[in-house]
């Protein structure tokens, strides 16, 4: 198809994935904290079945780790840069949980430890319900062993407490108008690369996801889990907060497959669409998708370019933006020109083409990041090429393609491309269907870095001849093909479902947690097609995320491994994904 994060100790908050402005700068923690525990693979405690502290995963004594999340407290340190001292906390136990009170100055903290540390990547869940505030009722702190990587997140839940109101990572508010007496489920999932995933929800209801980026490191972790509150009112005649806990579970994810996670966000994607994605989806976009025509070079236009002006220049901006947000850039290279349309397969082996293609090259080997070296660059040539409507496709009836055809034409390109540009990484990719003689134009894994599927469920519409699929009947055949030909990693290119027909948040749901269960061993990444789009049959498709607040709590819980229920989604725990860096030089045998 054609197509914030913000330091807390630091956190690097980011509505989006990698936006590397500094909202919060907490002092450093420079002593060293003394017997740190063995990191776990998990801690789970329903506090509403515990007639006590269970002291064999607990402490309320003033720890290190205590007293320092009492100076890192937002009351402290890090937005007010007051001094906090540790309290005991008044702890008492019964059905509803955990009820946790003993702050009632401006400069107190209390709260519980974890015993043991535990390593990324893992994910974190617990309700909590604020009911009596007069400051931040409830606190989360992940405290790194050697206490000097800190994620705080702060529960201001009194309306009448303006302007401090509002539920915060760093100093950052992420929600806020929160209330008392109203139960919040908190989901963070941490990733091995520092990454914090938020989701804060009210029952089924999802209220935000965001993500955020601890400013030092690596390594990460392991960390403690501290559950406190703090900063009441400046004087000691004030009622104490109070906070109810339920439950906390941590789960270590090192049974999960490790996947990127990308998106088409539509033509020459900005900071804001990037930032938007990430901020609905609760996670960092490893990979952003740019269409481009032979055209469109990232500096200057040759004298053949026929494209329109205002289309020359823009790849480049496009492709650092992404870059510059942590993510890869993967362009969709396709080779066509305006007016005179799709290129021919015959036309690029016999080098009609090879002055556009080598200037392209040189752009994309003068992409370099702040240390002056090139970065990785994804390359996805002649899309979809077993469909006949391209004219680099197989069976054009203009261009009389054939495997052979189309094999030469592809060896050409990457041949001439990667003897420049050593950043650029091959993507070979096909539509779900058809797939018949798959293996005869596959052009060899020594001219291939990934290769891809693309794939839709274009929803229930008989007079067109669709039908509601599921992700297997998507993807299940060609993922078979592909596995028995090719040795890469398997992306899928592009990947989305119509609303019409059945529910698309349980479609998403149920494609992540396959993925997520090791149904597709060999897909190494997905790229969604975040568009609302009028397409050739007729028919607006709303492929996005944001289609229904369903399909956006359904994409944004499986990845974050949350247990909300979704409307039209049935509630269960999704197993979660981790994302991983992409492959590099498999293609280098072909560079001299």
């Amino acid at each position: 198809m054609k197509a914030a994060q913000s330091p807390v100790e630091g956190v690097r908050t980011s509505h989006s994935l990698g936006f590397v402005v500094r909202c919060i700068q907490i002092l450093a923690i420079w002593w060293l904290f003394a017997g740190a525990a063995v990191a776990q693979t998990g801690l789970i405690d329903n506090f509403a079945s515990d007639s006590a502290l269970n002291t064999a995963l607990w402490t309320s004594v003033a720890t290190d780790y205590l007293k320092s999340a009492a100076l890192s407290g937002e009351g402290g340190r890090q937005c007010f840069s007051l001094a906090n001292n540790f309290v005991k906390p008044n702890l008492s136990f019964g059905s509803t949980g955990m009820q946790m009170s003993g702050v009632n100055a401006w400069n107190q903290f209390t709260g519980i430890q974890s015993l043991n540390t535990f390593a990324p990547p893992f994910t974190f869940e617990t309700t909590v319900t604020g009911t009596v505030a007069n400051g931040n009722p409830f606190e989360i702190y992940f405290m790194s062993a050697d206490g000097k990587q800190v994620f705080s997140m702060y529960g201001d839940v009194n309306p009448a407490n303006v302007p401090y109101v509002g539920i915060k990572v760093g100093c950052q508010v992420i929600y806020a108008t929160p209330n008392v007496n109203v139960a919040y489920t908190i989901d963070i999932s941490a990733t091995a690369d520092g990454t914090f995933g938020v989701a804060l929800r009210n029952g089924s209801t999802i209220l935000t996801t965001q993500t955020f980026q601890l400013a030092s490191g690596p390594p990460y972790g392991p960390f403690y889990l501290i559950l406190g509150q703090g900063e009441g009112w400046p004087n000691t005649g004030k009622t104490e907060n109070v906070a109810v806990w339920q439950s906390a579970k941590i789960v270590k994810t090192l049974t999960s497959p490790s996947l990127l996670l990308g998106a088409w966000l539509g033509q020459w994607p900005d900071l804001g669409s990037i930032r938007k994605f990430q901020s609905d989806s609760g996670h960092h976009l490893d990979i952003v998708n740019i269409f481009a025509n032979w055209c469109d070079l990232l500096d200057s236009t040759l004298s053949t370019c026929k494209c329109p002006d205002k289309f020359c220049g823009q790849l480049r901006t496009s492709v650092t933006t992404v870059h510059d947000n942590g993510s890869i850039p993967m362009i969709t290279w396709q080779p066509t020109q305006s007016p005179d349309g799709g290129l021919c397969d015959a036309d690029i082996s016999a080098r009609l083409y090879d002055g556009y293609i080598q200037s392209f090259a040189r752009d994309i080997n003068s992409l370099r990041d702040k240390n002056g070296l090139p970065y990785p660059i994804l390359i996805r040539p002649m899309h979809e090429m077993n469909l006949s409507s391209y004219s680099w496709g197989l069976s054009n009836p203009s261009c009389k393609n054939t495997a052979s055809t189309l094999i030469s034409a592809w060896q050409h390109i990457v041949t001439t491309v990667t003897k420049i540009a050593s950043n650029a990484e091959f993507v070979w990719c096909i539509n779900n269907t058809p797939l018949a003689s798959l293996s005869s134009y596959y052009p060899g894994d020594q001219y291939v870095s990934h290769v891809a599927i693309d794939g839709y469920n274009w929803g229930n519409y008989p007079l067109h001849g669709y039908r509601w699929q599921t992700f297997d009947d998507v993807f299940s055949t060609a993922y078979a093909q592909l596995s028995s030909i090719s040795s890469r990693p398997i992306l899928i290119g592009e990947w989305a479902s119509d609303e019409n027909g059945g529910s698309k948040a349980q479609w998403i749901k149920n494609a992540l947690d396959e993925l997520s269960s090791g149904q597709y061993p060999r897909i190494s990444g997905l790229v969604w097609f975040n568009e609302k789009k009028l397409e050739s049959d007729g028919i607006t498709h709303d492929w996005r995320i944001e289609s229904t607040e369903a399909a956006q709590c359904a994409y944004a819980c499986a990845l974050s491994k949350c247990t909300c229920t979704c409307t039209s989604t049935t509630s269960s725990e999704s197993p979660g994904i981790v994302r991983h860096a992409p492959i590099r030089g498999v293609i280098e045998p072909l560079r001299q």
